[in-house]
């Protein structure tokens, strides 16, 4: 079974900059992760490859930076990326951003389920897989909870309605959108970064597309206008001052050494970087030392 998981790359919500003019979030100015909704995505994805085989595959739409969320999906298993990049696309609305993907994700020809997060810490709409399905023609379920059965031209699923949770059989291919209590998402492997270390992410430019009218996306085509946006500073405060307040209610950390014979003085290193940096310092030195 082939799958497609669209995934987003977002800002840190704490550092949400808004232009004055256009209302679009200013990407370039805050640091940028993948969407933790679309991390759901990805884990339902690879556990129905794990279980029925055939191909992941992620697209994202943005810039030449947003690759680095593909790559981080390459480190969770996804075999293939796609990179949806160009300038007529910044600025693109919920509509225009569906209708881009919609004209990728239809070049595939077979392709059995797309799945989302329920959706995005930036804009959370969570409006996207509906659109993605209409313009598509397909069925489109979202709030799912549970996969409950795959078969080859169907897919019976959990969802939650509200008030209750329904059980429904849906035709494949078909849009999905995921809970966060569906799956807990797997940690980055070390190991597939380095296998994964010359993967490629295919660019995907305006020229690719069925509608190659520019008109058609970004703030031109976006009939979305967005009469005021700002990002709740004193929120983010009380949140980040209570997490604070949590760590050091815990106490301090707990200090683990490793213990040497009296006057044997251990061998110290230091190491600063970036996480993925510090990981990588860490396994060489561990596989220097032959504990792995």
């Amino acid at each position: 079974m082939n799958v497609m998981v669209c995934i987003k790359q977002v800002p840190d919500t704490s550092e949400i900059n808004i232009d004055a003019v256009t209302g679009v979030l200013k990407r370039n100015e805050a640091n940028s992760q993948i969407n933790p909704y679309d991390l759901y995505a990805l884990e339902t994805a690879l556990r129905i490859k794990e279980e029925k085989g055939g191909k992941v595959s992620v697209v994202t739409l943005g810039d030449k930076g947003a690759a680095q969320i593909i790559k981080e999906a390459y480190m969770m298993g996804v075999d293939e990326g796609f990179l949806i990049s160009h300038k007529a696309f910044n600025g693109s609305d919920l509509y225009a951003t569906a209708l881009i993907l919609s004209q990728v994700i239809s070049s595939f020809s077979n392709l059995d389920l797309i799945i989302l997060g329920k959706k995005s810490t930036d804009s959370g709409t969570g409006h996207l897989s509906s659109e993605l399905a209409e313009l598509m023609g397909f069925t489109d379920t979202s709030n799912v909870r549970r996969i409950v059965n795959i078969e080859d031209s169907f897919i019976i699923v959990e969802s939650d309605m509200g008030d209750a949770l329904g059980t429904l059989e849906i035709k494949t291919p078909c849009v999905l959108s995921v809970e966060e209590d569906i799956f807990e998402p797997r940690l980055l492997s070390f190991r597939k970064r380095l296998e994964s270390k010359d993967k490629a992410i295919k660019v995907i430019s305006l020229e690719d597309l069925e509608n190659t009218d520019e008109n058609f996306y970004g703030l031109k085509g976006s009939p979305t206008h967005i009469r005021t946006l700002f990002s709740s500073k004193d929120s983010t405060l009380k949140e980040k001052e209570a997490s604070e307040k949590k760590i050091a209610d815990k106490g301090s950390p707990i200090n683990l050494q490793r213990v040497f014979p009296e006057g044997v003085a251990p061998e110290k290193e230091v190491w600063t970087g970036a996480s993925l940096e510090l990981a990588e310092s860490i396994y060489s030195k561990l596989k220097d030392l032959k504990y792995i």
